[in-house]
């Protein structure tokens, strides 16, 4: 999630030049050589919580655990230092002997489906896979269905990371970042006893305004998808195509039956929004907002009018020193117990506010399964540099 890079200079080339060398180096070791030890690892021991979901139903919280890869399910109403009620997760990779059959990997958005009594994860990056577990699944526990997002007929997601539920027309969505592109699934496609399965429709191309999609949410009460679009490697021109530019961060708003090369029928964007590393987002359809998570450095819940269009400011802001939020990357409105929920990827906690909340309050509540508030911020890790000027490593995520 966090980036941690020195623009160029000498030190840039010798950091070149070195990896050039390890990359040279690994080509050459022998076989029986290639399992060595390290001398040490920077990792966090702690869970790092990538999005989270509410079952108002149970009363439970899951939330997706990127450091370790695994699904964990708390007590909505825990309160402190807890350790999870339930955990979805493989055997450690050193463990040959027992077989891995989870599938999570790197998980996206999840979400608690109370109706049909399942849990969906979707795995970003490198996975490409929306998994399917039974609600109470603990441990080593294989999905009862997968939708494979490498088949050319699912339509090769290409790093997805927003999943959203729509029970009442048995239907799910999956943004595609890098393709700007947003399938829609039959709740129970199954692309392992049905590899020829295909999305029910997709919106794609150069008048929808997607750019690294992430956050999506459907909203059955006035039949609308709304994503947040990260603006990162958006296209420029009239055929939609990538020429490298950015585009500023959105919320653009659909039809739920919208399929093809659609405008959409909203999009708030521009620099009064404060949209900035925004992730996840969820619609609360009884005060009529869209709630969005603005990781680091905002460090911000922003709070937008659900009818919003343009260059518009939030309706309210939760933000500073109190609010405990660190890079939020999940977000949940109850309205049930009208509470709301953050993951925060940076501290390792889960804060709980009035569903209201507004400006530098503190939680009402603030669960967590360490004492530890430090990550190593390593997330998603793509590249690695050494500055023997500086004495420091770099870690791009």
């Amino acid at each position: 999630m966090k980036r941690s890079r020195h623009k160029g200079g000498r030190s840039t080339r010798q950091a070149v030049a070195l990896a050039a060398l390890v990359i040279v180096g690994a080509s050459v070791v022998r076989a029986d050589a290639a399992d060595i030890k390290p001398r040490r690892v920077i990792k966090d021991h702690d869970p790092n919580f990538n999005t989270l979901w509410v079952d108002t139903v149970n009363n439970e919280i899951l939330v997706g655990n990127d450091a370790q890869e695994t699904l964990q399910v708390y007590s909505r109403t825990a309160n402190g230092l807890v350790a999870p009620l339930r955990e979805i997760k493989s055997p450690p990779a050193t463990d040959t002997t027992a077989p891995h059959e989870t599938f999570v990997t790197f998980p996206g958005q999840v979400i608690i489906d109370p109706v049909n009594n399942e849990i969906l994860s979707v795995g970003n990056d490198i996975a490409d896979l929306i998994t399917t577990y039974r609600r109470t699944a603990d441990g080593n526990e294989t999905p009862i269905r997968r939708i494979n997002g490498r088949l050319q007929t699912a339509g090769r997601f290409n790093r997805s990371w927003g999943l959203a539920l729509d029970t009442a027309n048995d239907e799910i969505a999956v943004t595609h970042q890098k393709r700007n592109r947003i399938s829609i699934f039959a709740r129970t496609t199954d692309s392992d006893t049905n590899p020829a399965a295909t999305p029910k429709r997709t919106i794609s191309g150069s008048r929808t305004g997607l750019a690294d999609p992430h956050g999506i949410f459907i909203d059955t009460t006035v039949n609308e998808i709304y994503v947040v679009n990260s603006g990162e490697s958006a296209p420029s021109n009239a055929a939609g195509t990538r020429d490298g530019t950015n585009g500023p961060p959105s919320i653009t708003v659909y039809a739920r039956t919208a399929s093809g090369n659609v405008a959409p029928k909203r999009t708030i964007q521009g620099n009064l929004t404060q949209l900035d590393h925004a992730r996840p987002l969820f619609v609360d359809s009884g005060r009529h907002e869209i709630v969005v998570a603005d990781g680091s450095p905002t460090d911000a819940i922003l709070f937008f009018d659900q009818n919003a269009n343009g260059n518009v400011a939030p309706v309210r802001v939760l933000q500073g020193a109190n609010t405990g939020l660190s890079n939020p990357t999940g977000v949940f409105v109850d309205a049930i117990n009208n509470e709301l929920l953050v993951a925060n990827w940076g501290n390792h906690t889960i804060t709980v506010y009035p569903r209201g909340a507004v400006g530098n309050i503190k939680p009402t509540r603030v669960i967590s399964p360490t004492k530890s508030r430090v990550a190593a911020g390593i997330g998603n890790p793509g590249a690695i540099y050494v500055d023997p000027e500086r004495d420091e490593i770099g870690v791009v995520n």
